[in-house]
């Protein structure tokens, strides 16, 4: 994401958000790295509505799950299982 405006860049992330958005779980996918996924998962202090209106006005495409979906795969998923 180097050569990309930080506008771009977050244009290109996908977020999804769980347990009350406090944990993150970020895609991004990097031509510098072979244009692979990346998934990183993020700790946030609460999910404020300014960040939420942040992803709106850069149009990051983010999903909030509640605590009945399966979150568990998402993160067996990050691992890689």
């Amino acid at each position: 994401m180097l050569g990309k405006s930080f506008s771009k860049m977050l244009a290109d992330l996908q977020v999804d958000l769980y347990e009350s958005g406090t944990i993150a779980i970020v895609e991004a996918v990097s031509p510098e790295l072979g244009n692979r996924v990346q998934r990183v998962r993020v700790q946030l202090p609460g999910t404020s509505q300014e960040l939420l209106s942040k992803f709106r006005e850069k149009k990051v495409d983010f999903a909030a799950h509640t605590a009945t979906e399966d979150g568990g795969a998402v993160f067996l998923n990050l691992l890689g299982m």
